[in-house]
């Protein structure tokens, strides 16, 4: 699976980029689970320096039973 990741950055369909003040230690999990019912597993600590990040979302099929949801951070500078 991780061999085909930059194949599927590459040939993901992305949404508009937006722009997002962080400040700092943040949590990616998805909107659409219900949390009450998670077990603590469907949501990633992700720890980001506080500033300025570009974010995008995007998905992808990199095989014909394969989705990807995909989401890229990238630090603007300062």
């Amino acid at each position: 699976m991780l061999a085909g990741v930059p194949a599927a950055l590459a040939g993901a369909m992305w949404e508009p980029e937006v722009q997002w003040d962080v400040p700092g230690p943040v949590v990616l999990f998805d909107s659409a689970w219900p949390g009450r019912e998670s077990e603590g597993t469907e949501h990633l600590k992700v720890d980001l320096e506080p500033g300025r990040y570009a974010v995008r979302a995007g998905q992808a099929q990199p095989g014909p039973e394969t989705w990807l949801g995909l989401v890229q951070l990238r630090r603007l500078s300062n």
